[in-house]
């Protein structure tokens, strides 16, 4: 009996887990100025993510905070004129859109994921 009052009372984060977020995104910022060719990286797990974004004409700039979510990846980069916030969607296993908010200008994104080595695209980290 006990052990069904424990699943009964288990946590409902088993069930909405996100979804796995290491990679490399090639992405296509939609800017005042035209296309803008960005590639994010994002390497770690979670609770120790890391990563770059590397765009056209700009300095290599670090990620200083990545969220997974069950449908896409949130992300907070450091710039030197303050920071740009990434919200992106899956739309499928590889393929993602969303805005980049920098300087109080939102810009649409979108562009394609490719899971880090040994990590299948979709997927969902491992429970402990």
């Amino acid at each position: 009996m006990a052990a069904i009052a424990a699943l009964v009372l288990a946590p409902m984060t088993l069930f909405a887990q996100a979804r796995n977020v290491v990679g490399t995104y090639n992405t296509t910022v939609n800017s005042p100025q035209g296309a803008l060719k960005a590639v994010i990286t994002i390497t770690g797990a979670e609770g120790a993510y890391a990563g770059t974004l590397a765009a056209e004409g700009f300095p290599v700039m670090t990620l200083s905070k990545v969220t997974p979510m069950e449908s896409g990846v949130s992300l907070v980069v450091d710039s030197p004129d303050g920071d740009v916030t990434v919200s992106m969607k899956f739309i499928d296993a590889t393929k993602v859109q969303g805005t980049l908010s920098y300087m109080g200008l939102e810009m649409g994104i979108d562009g394609t994921f490719v899971a880090a080595p040994g990590i299948r695209a979709g997927t969902k980290p491992a429970l402990e």
